[in-house]
């Protein structure tokens, strides 16, 4: 947390002075396989511990409470009719897949991205930065996911719709990157079919996020930058 220094006016002015982390936040070694492998490992280690539920059936009523609010949310604000359709479809699928699975809740950060991840040299990581989005439980694994979605965005450059197909293809994924997520995977002990389906629905749950919290939409995001 950062440490608090001066709060008030100076010289007419609104000031507020806070001490922050050393260190680096995580772009700015973007492309560097050494530090971005030392930093997924050890997210993987530390959001591992974050469950808050031990594992249980997901029940229909468990998928109704936790994420049609979710697909909801985002098919009111996608802008486009064919998008509208692609999400209901989406919907009834990720809800055959994870329906009767044994799946844990975890403390959600809901945007970790590397931007909010602060590294040393090494890429160890120091802290964790912006939680003001944060839920009390959600599913596992969508974190890390999204963590290693925007590394492989940042470092090749390449838009966050080829950057998930190349996490979902599994065949061009670096070993930094797939083995971080496995090790995730097992240590809650989630299966892979939860893991393939996470997967899938990932730009709903980063598109929910964005219209849970922010005061304005993104109408066609969805269709723009995943297709969808």
């Amino acid at each position: 947390v950062p440490e608090p220094l001066f709060h008030g006016r100076a010289d007419g002015l609104l000031l507020s002075c806070e001490r922050r982390l050393p260190g680096w936040t995580a772009p700015q070694y973007s492309g560097e396989r050494g530090r971005a492998a030392r930093m997924f490992s050890e997210v993987a280690a530390h959001f591992a511990r974050l469950i808050v539920r031990p594992a249980a059936v997901f029940t229909t009523r468990d998928f109704d409470e936790l994420l049609s609010p979710r697909f909801e949310l985002v098919a009111a604000k996608a802008g486009v009719p064919s998008t509208v359709a692609a999400l209901e479809r989406l919907r009834e699928e990720t809800r055959d897949r994870l329906v009767g699975r044994s799946i844990p809740r975890v403390l959600y950060h809901s945007d970790l991205r590397d931007k909010h991840v602060q590294i040393g040299e090494d890429g160890s990581v120091i802290g964790y930065l912006d939680w003001s989005t944060f839920e009390e439980e959600f599913l596992p694994y969508q974190d890390l996911l999204n963590l290693v979605v925007h590394g492989r965005r940042q470092a090749a450059g390449v838009p966050i719709s080829e950057a998930w197909r190349i996490v979902r293809e599994r065949s061009e994924m670096l070993a930094h990157e797939r083995e971080p997520l496995e090790r995730y995977a097992a240590a809650v002990g989630i299966d892979d079919e939860t893991v393939r389906a996470i997967e899938a629905a990932y730009p709903v749950f980063v598109a929910a996020m964005a219209e849970r919290t922010w005061e304005f939409s993104r109408p066609r995001w969805l269709h723009r930058q995943f297709g969808l």
